[in-house]
């Protein structure tokens, strides 16, 4: 990264007082050979220097004859006597060089303070933790505050964001985890018009006609893009970088092969680091109408589920009720409550492979609690857990519910209890902090698990050993599902990807990349063609698992936090902090 200005001239300061280390005077080296102001400035300093050294030397020039002279003498020699004015003079010639001395000295200073660099946007907006980023030193953003040239944000946590206003009103909102390197304007870095860095994370841009052959560029470890009049919205992974167009023209170049390719309204091109082809795509089809919304209430929906035979939908929030819905009724009903409700949120559901039973998890206290489906009748209540129920999982043959969490103590601890005998008959403890998602392949054999560490675990379940990681998100794992055939497993994060696997060989099959926030959910469809996924960016999205192509983008109210297909496919089902529950009939693919 370029040296700023201002850390340029305090370097410099510090070659003067010999205190600047050799990896820090290259990069002096180069600064000043490229900036001509910075240059200028150096020559100024360089002045300066000698001459304090020279005043300094004269002021001491006196004291060092008379030590010397001290030095010599054999025996102490009487000084001659003086007149008043004369000994009253010498201390006011000292009080003079000592003005003059310390005027040079607060001319040096103002001279070679740090000049500061322009201001290339304000903060219009904050929410959460976001932080102004100078080299090492990070400050609070406050709204109104300004972001100078060089300096960079950073947002912090999944409700942070901010959104930066320039002068000329172009407008960038900044996702949460997401880090803007450096912001310039151009004036000091040498470049013609803005420039922004995204490292990591998401933003949507709002950009105003720029001055002709002053685009603004926006470089991410990926891609280069040049923007001129355009709106757009962006996404970051470790793998590629996502470029959304709304409004305008774009130019989107790879960095690693020079590949460009030129975007219109209403397109879509990701840039990867693999070789593959770039190209200019149509977005997905948006659809912003659900075939029916269930009426709404005071709970956020943290879970839902559809009953075996499709006709009844079961959803969880933070009332403590278990609610069930009839799908084909829409928003003419009133929903039925289970008997024995948990007395907090609700945070998972599952039912056993023959649909004899569902289980409901909880937190305050952490509990489990397993129903006869048919009769509506609890059946067992499993406490004894210190954590929030996030995750539950019926073996095949029911016998056995899986159990986990994210929140409390033990968190990292899967519980596996069996049913009959009312107890824990095992613990697998292998992940580094809490557990969000438990899930079994078709076949039972295979337990997935996954959660704060970022890593999925396959375990052998007859065993109770680890038989694979899989390794690759870059934040914790939310949810999780298994094709129907067992052979590829899906997961959502945190770092806003969805990724599919080969459960066989453990490699990553593709990356799929669009939501802006952290996925809360995902699903396999019941052919094993599709997934569905849900977000915090208030979307759910359709993607094909052939070839990862996204195939639709539902608009949803607010966040999302669950997603399910019915048990024919032909339903999806998204809820989340908005209260309700949608119900969208997919298109054909």
């Amino acid at each position: 990264m370029p040296l700023p200005c201002d850390q340029a001239r305090l370097r410099l300061s510090d070659l003067l007082a010999g205190a600047l280390a050799p990896d820090d005077a290259d990069g002096l080296d180069t600064h000043l050979a490229d900036c001509a102001e910075c240059r200028e400035h150096a020559h100024a300093y360089c002045r300066l220097d000698r001459a304090l050294g020279e005043l300094a030397a004269q002021a001491e020039l006196p004291q060092v004859a008379s030590a010397i002279a001290a030095a010599l003498a054999a025996e102490p020699r009487a000084e001659p006597a003086r007149a008043p004015a004369q000994r009253s003079l010498a201390p006011a010639r000292w009080l003079l060089v000592a003005a003059v001395l310390l005027l040079a000295v607060a001319v040096a200073f103002w001279l070679i303070r740090p000049t500061a660099s322009p201001v290339v946007a304000r903060v219009e907006r904050v929410a959460g933790e976001v932080y102004i980023v100078s080299g090492q030193t990070t400050q609070p953003a406050q709204a109104g505050g300004a972001v100078r040239s060089g300096q960079g944000l950073r947002t912090v946590g999944e409700e942070s964001g901010a959104v930066l206003v320039y002068a000329d009103d172009t407008r960038l909102e900044i996702g949460p985890d997401s880090t803007l390197g450096e912001l310039t304007d151009g004036t000091r870095s040498g470049t013609a018009g803005k420039r922004v860095v995204l490292l990591d994370g998401a933003l949507s841009a709002d950009v105003a006609k720029q001055a002709d052959g002053q685009p603004l560029v926006l470089m991410t470890p990926h891609a280069r893009v040049v923007l001129q009049d355009t709106r757009l919205s962006l996404v970051n992974s470790q793998e590629a970088t996502r470029v959304d167009l709304e409004k305008g023209s774009a130019q989107l170049t790879r960095r690693s092969d020079g590949e460009s390719v030129a975007l219109s309204p209403g397109t879509f091109s990701i840039a990867r680091s693999l070789t593959e082809s770039l190209a200019s795509l149509p977005m997905p089809t948006q659809f912003s109408r659900p075939r029916d919304s269930l009426p709404a209430s005071l709970q956020r929906i943290w879970a839902l589920t559809f009953a075996p035979d499709g006709r009844l939908l079961v959803t969880g929030g933070s009332q403590g009720q278990v609610r069930l819905w009839q799908v084909e009724a829409g928003a003419d009903q009133e929903p039925v409550a289970l008997d024995n409700t948990l007395h907090a949120d609700v945070r998972a559901f599952a039912f056993s492979r023959d649909g004899k039973l569902l289980a409901a998890g909880g937190d305050q206290p952490p509990l489990t609690r397993v129903w006869d489906w048919a009769a509506r009748k609890e059946v067992a209540s499993l406490p004894g857990h210190r954590t929030w129920i996030e995750a539950l999982a019926f073996s095949k043959d029911g016998k056995t519910l899986v159990v986990a969490g994210a929140h409390g103590q033990e968190s990292s601890q899967i519980r596996l209890w069996d049913l009959e005998r009312r107890q824990t008959r095992a613990v697998l403890d292998g992940h580094v902090g809490g557990v969000w998602s438990v899930v079994f392949s078709p076949d039972g054999q295979t337990l997935a698990s996954a959660g704060r560490d970022g890593v999925i675990k396959l375990w052998d379940f007859s065993r109770e050993q680890v038989r694979q990681l899989l390794l690759g998100h870059a934040s914790e794992v939310y949810a999780l599902a298994f094709s129907p055939d067992g052979s590829q497993l899906v997961s959502s994060s945190r770092d806003r990807t969805v990724r599919l696997w080969d459960t066989a060989t453990g490699h990553e099959l593709r990356c799929l990349l669009g939501h802006s926030r952290e996925v809360r959910a995902v699903a396999f469809a019941p052919d094993g063609r599709t997934v569905a996924s849900a977000s915090q960016d208030g979307t759910a999205r359709w993607w094909r698992v052939a070839d990862g192509q996204e195939l639709a983008t539902f608009k949803l109210p607010g966040s999302a936090n669950a997603v399910a297909y019915s048990p024919d496919g032909r339903t999806l089902a998204a809820a989340g902090w908005y209260k309700t529950v949608q119900l969208w009939d997919l298109p054909a693919e």
